[in-house]
């Protein structure tokens, strides 16, 4: 080997070493940043489905006790009609229980679609509410006796119950829970 060849070669060297120093170096930081570009996308992804849940429980909440008042309401009203009297807060008290149902069934609409068997469960509970409040209207309006409206309102009310223990069960099913014997 000549002594140019040995100088252009101990000259050229450390200049080749940098640059794959440098290229490899660049090359392990594209890895990194793309590493951590992954791990935050992931974690938007999963903070967004944490959030879904929330909103999801909270919306089941919100419609498990808009249908306990709703039951709670037509029970009132089963038991005024039985007295054979009319008691207006119990009627406006019903009527804001028929209100909540309603927008709790909107908002599961907007959630879960109307396929959704929490929707059909919920507005066959908003139903069976509008149904009752019919039966006290009649009989505010004197088109019915206490005796007849007292026996639709007490079938819409035990309909109701029934109602609420599935809206339960469909609610176990969507957030994977088992319900208790």
């Amino acid at each position: 080997m000549s002594t140019a060849f040995k100088d252009a070669v101990t000259v050229a060297a450390p200049t080749i070493v940098g640059l794959a120093a440098i290229v490899g170096s660049a090359w392990q930081q594209s890895r990194s940043r793309k590493h951590d570009r992954e791990m935050r996308e992931r974690e938007q992804r999963h903070e967004r489905q944490l959030k879904d849940l929330d909103y999801q429980r909270g919306l089941l909440d919100d419609a498990a006790v808009a249908l306990q008042d709703a039951t709670t309401a037509a029970a009132a009203i089963v038991v005024m009609l039985l007295a054979g009297t009319y008691d207006r807060a119990k009627a406006i008290q019903f009527d804001d229980a028929t209100g909540a149902l309603t927008l709790v069934a909107a908002r599961l609409t907007f959630r879960f679609g109307t396929d959704s068997e929490l929707v059909r469960i919920t507005r066959a509970a908003t139903d069976h509410m509008m149904k009752a409040m019919a039966e006290l209207v009649a009989v505010r309006l004197g088109q019915t006796t206490f005796d007849i409206a007292q026996a639709a309102a007490k079938k819409q009310s035990d309909a109701l119950s029934a109602i609420t223990d599935e809206f339960y069960a469909a609610c176990g099913i969507i957030v994977g829970a088992q319900p208790t014997p």
